[in-house]
């Protein structure tokens, strides 16, 4: 079997930014969602790709010239009218009912060494350059930090979006090597619903950028959310200034 990729790409990206990271890897497939906040991620594609409301081939699969890799494409939420757009509910569907022999024949043709998914940098020197991790490396990551840091996760929150390494491996995948709680706030950060997160589920850790920790200290209602349970705070993504790492720690 070949080695398939998840790529992890901002739902945020315009056209040109999604047409660069697509072509890059050379993406097959794309999952999206119809909208993340005030953007409307299904428009966007559309605008990138016309051929979407044209037609399919006959094998079903999507023929556009400015991601000419792209072949099939997902849509979550409720179902779409476009022709030849998958359905991502329809999908898990069909895979429940898929026998557990199948899981298995494929769980052990996987490589541990091969690469399993793509992350993009933030793109502030140039172009976000793609980086790929292996399965090995990934759950090596995890494990490490579990024994550095498993005593203030079991209760993490992560306001940080999924598609970014570091809400993925500090935050989703912990739950790959150990019994823990997960709160997510939001698809993408904000401070009031990551504040509320906290207070309502007794989050012990929280993880993000500066900028994260920095809102939360200065939002004029934060004195409304029992913060009080957090007792650890993993920061990332650029430095953070001495005086305000003791700022949060009063």
């Amino acid at each position: 079997m070949l080695p398939q990729n998840w790529v992890n790409i901002n739902p945020a990206y315009v056209e040109k930014e999604l047409e660069y990271c697509i072509n890059k890897v050379g993406c097959k497939g794309i999952l999206l969602s119809p909208s993340v906040k005030s953007s409307n991620t299904f428009e966007v594609f559309r605008r990138l790709v016309p051929e979407l409301d044209q037609n399919f081939s006959s094998t079903n699969e999507l023929s556009a010239k400015a991601v000419p890799t792209l072949k099939h494409v997902i849509l979550t939420g409720t179902q779409t009218s476009v022709p030849g757009v998958h359905s991502y509910e329809d999908l898990i569907k069909r895979g429940s009912q898929l026998s557990h022999q199948n899981l298995i024949e494929r769980q052990a043709s996987i490589d541990p060494d091969a690469p399993v998914e793509i992350f993009y940098t933030s793109g502030t020197t140039g172009q976000p350059k793609a980086t790929a991790l292996t399965s090995f490396g990934v759950l090596n990551l995890i494990r490490s930090q579990w024994e550095h840091f498993g005593q203030f996760f079991t209760r993490l929150c992560v306001p940080i979006p999924m598609f970014h390494v570091f809400s993925e491996i500090v935050g989703v995948l912990n739950a790959a090597v150990a019994k823990c709680h997960l709160t997510f706030p939001a698809v993408l950060p904000d401070t009031v619903s990551t504040m509320r997160a906290i207070h309502e589920e007794k989050c012990t850790a929280l993880i993000g950028a500066p900028i994260i920790f920095r809102d939360i200290l200065m939002h004029p209602d934060r004195k409304k959310y029992n913060l009080t349970s957090l007792v650890f705070g993993l920061s990332g993504a650029t430095a953070m200034h001495i005086d305000f790492l003791r700022q949060l720690e009063k």
